[in-house]
């Protein structure tokens, strides 16, 4: 029962299952353990004491479950390594001389990208975490956590330059209101206006598209 309501979980950080007094556990673990115990009982008794145990029906069961987490693991390891991609282009793209509505997009994902680093430190702090996650999604989240950790020092630096392509736009037009060049004075705030924008942008992520 326990793993058949964990099983029926989509996410597969949230396939978790936790009994009184016993830490919380990963219902692969679980559907290992059940299915260790049903071939122990098939070598323990003949043919028809299987049959009276309904040892089939539960070796379809398992097989069942362990479809369903596996399709589940498969789809986090897709979502991660889709964001690893997003992350790679974004890391070759010069930030600082997009326009704030292309920022936009490139700051969104990384509102994504913290939530996808959520999902795995909600899996890396389950107990046996290190025994239900597959090979192919350690290489997936490895491969995600060091894209990400390029793209987000890239992104700060983007907030910090047009924090100061911004200040120095504005000094230039009082400078150039002191000389009497009003046009080169507009000029310069509206460079420092398009500066604080992209700013904006970075601050308010995804916020922005959904406004």
């Amino acid at each position: 029962v326990i793993a058949e309501e964990s099983a029926g979980e989509k996410d597969f950080v949230k396939m978790c299952f936790k009994r009184p007094e016993q830490p919380m556990r990963h219902v692969r673990c679980l559907l290992r353990e059940v299915r260790t115990q049903v071939q122990e009982l098939e070598a323990a008794f003949d043919e028809e004491e299987r049959r009276s145990l309904s040892l089939e029906e539960k070796k379809s069961l398992v097989s069942t479950l362990e479809l369903r987490v596996n399709k589940a693991e498969a789809e986090l390891q897709e979502d991660l390594n889709a964001l690893s991609k997003e992350v790679l282009s974004c890391l070759r793209a010069n930030l600082r001389t997009l326009s704030s509505d292309d920022l936009s997009k490139k700051f969104a994902l990384k509102d994504r990208c913290k939530a996808a680093l959520a999902r795995v430190e909600d899996l890396r702090s389950i107990p046996d975490s290190q025994t239900c996650i597959s090979k192919n999604l350690l290489q997936a989240e490895e491969k995600f956590r060091q894209s990400w950790a390029k793209l987000s020092p890239k992104l700060d630096d983007t907030v910090y330059s047009a924090l100061v392509h911004s200040d120095v736009s504005v000094d230039s037009a009082g400078a150039a209101l002191n000389e009497g060049n009003i046009a080169k004075a507009v000029k310069e705030l509206q460079k420092a206006e398009q500066a604080l924008e992209k700013a904006r942008v970075a601050k308010l992520g995804s916020g922005k598209r959904n406004e």
